[in-house]
């Protein structure tokens, strides 16, 4: 018998109408028919391992084996509540393996969206759905894994030795995207539509290298409705001063308003060559395009480009990126782990998000130097070890996030009209960020610094930040 975990994935939930009629009772006695819905999931994956001196990043493998998608319609459902609706029926005797590297990477190329087909014509009544959960196999064969297990990732550097995929504890029963990570707070599906469901699996982002040097998922996922003819965001990334691509590292964000009002990751990627970058499928709605790079050549970083109000199918064109006057400037700080429990240490998962106001809105700033570049840095807590000292009880872990030292470029799309950063704010030092870190085990918390180019933030270190509650 084979357990089922969760995972993130850009799964698409194609919803068709069906010949088939559920009967409803009227209040008169007699009766009317309600065309249900039919549920087809595909899974998709943007090639996010990227950067722009290894194709694949860190990785050139990572490969899952899905077993289940579910869907309900209350957001308080709890994990053995009934009423979860199993899209995916097929996937129990015979799971899927996908690799969202090597696949999501030929996709792209190819200007698809989709990886696979993960369950087709499903009955699903009208409603709107408030709940989704991916498990994934603890056990069974994944021929591109080996003797790895079901799940596993494979190293650029050590193409030969493929790793196991450790998954979290909390993935037993599923790991979720509740409302607040669905665009519009719910998935809704009237009697007689046909509506897309994309769920976002930015898988490279999503795994956490263990100080023992295994890997484990840590899934942050993302959902929405999906127009299938117009699905993309695209634009080009070029310096304002030369009109060329830049020589160096970059990373573009699609974000949309999510917890405590500010702007986060929905998808990222990383640009081709040419700068050129298409985001696809893209959940119908309003997002802010954020972009950040760093040219090798003259070690400079650039001002944040953030681009407010691109619709779903908007096409941007050239994104001119400002220099700033020097390298970027860097924050170093401590996230300490603790249990108001007891006093044993804990080691946990810790999402560090770096944010930054701009134009009346908070916006979460990419974090360009990293490889590969990624929105968000994922870290875990560990005991005192070497140079690291943790404070008593606690784990800890020091961390580095490199990030310009200016204010960044700020500007609402129109279409049809060039995209300009002329007078507004951008290129002056010093940057004002709040270093925002997240676990499982406690609300988030942040330290707030400024930093200028080429130099260490003030204060330096920034404030520790205490995460407590942790088991």
């Amino acid at each position: 018998m084979i357990r089922r975990y969760s995972i993130l994935g850009l799964i698409t939930v194609a919803v068709v109408l069906p010949a088939i009629f559920f009967l409803a009772c009227s209040s008169g006695g007699g009766g009317k028919t309600v065309a249900p819905a039919t549920a087809t999931v595909t899974l998709s994956d943007p090639p996010t391992c990227s950067s722009s001196n290894s194709p694949a990043g860190p990785f050139s493998l990572i490969s899952v084996t899905i077993t289940d998608v579910q869907i309900h319609t209350s957001a308080s459902a709890g994990d053995n509540d009934p009423g979860w609706v199993d899209l995916t029926p097929a996937l129990k005797n015979s799971p899927k393996s996908v690799d969202l590297v090597r696949e999501g990477l030929i996709t792209a190329a190819a200007g698809q969206c989709f990886l696979a087909t993960l369950g087709a014509n499903t009955n699903l009544a009208p409603g709107s759905y408030q709940q989704i959960r991916v498990f994934l196999a603890t056990s069974g064969s994944n021929p591109s894994c080996g003797s790895a297990g079901p799940n596993c990732v494979v190293l650029a550097t050590d193409p030969n030795n493929p790793k196991p995929l450790l998954l979290s504890s909390q993935a037993q029963s599923g790991l979720k995207i509740p409302s607040g990570q669905i665009a519009g707070g719910q998935f809704t599906v009237a009697a007689g539509e046909a509506k897309t469901l994309n769920i976002d699996f930015d898988a490279c982002a999503s795994i956490v290298t263990l100080p023992s040097g295994q890997f484990r998922l840590k899934p942050v996922l993302h959902a929405g409705e999906v127009n299938t003819t117009s699905n993309a965001v695209d634009g080009t990334l070029v310096d304002s001063e030369t009109g060329n691509a830049f020589p160096g590292p970059a990373i573009i964000v699609l974000e949309s308003i999510g917890d405590g009002g500010a702007f986060r990751r929905s998808m990222q990627i990383t640009p081709d060559a040419s700068g050129f970058f298409s985001f696809c499928p893209v959940p119908a709605g309003t997002y802010a395009i954020v972009a950040a790079a760093v040219n090798n050549s003259t070690g400079k970083a650039y001002a944040t480009a953030i681009v407010t109000g691109v619709s779903t199918g908007s096409s941007l064109g050239k994104i001119p990126l400002v220099a700033s006057s020097g390298a970027p400037g860097s924050i170093k700080g401590l996230v300490t782990t603790t249990s108001t429990t007891s006093t044993a240490i804990v080691q946990e998962g810790v999402v560090l998000s770096v944010l930054q106001e701009a134009g009346g809105s908070t916006f979460t700033i990419p974090l360009a130097a990293q490889v590969p570049p990624s929105a968000t840095a994922n870290v875990t807590t560990a005991p005192s070890s070497g140079t690291l000292t943790c404070p008593a009880n606690t784990d800890c872990i020091d961390y580095t996030l490199s990030v310009p030292g200016v204010t960044p470029t700020v500007v609402a799309f129109t279409p049809g009209t060039p995209i300009s950063f002329a007078g507004t704010a951008g290129n002056v030092a010093p940057g004002n960020y709040k270093v925002e870190a997240v676990a499982n085990c406690s609300a988030p918390q942040n330290a707030s610094v400024s930093v200028s180019p080429g130099v260490a933030s003030v204060p330096d270190p920034a404030p520790a930040i205490n995460l407590t509650g942790c088991q």
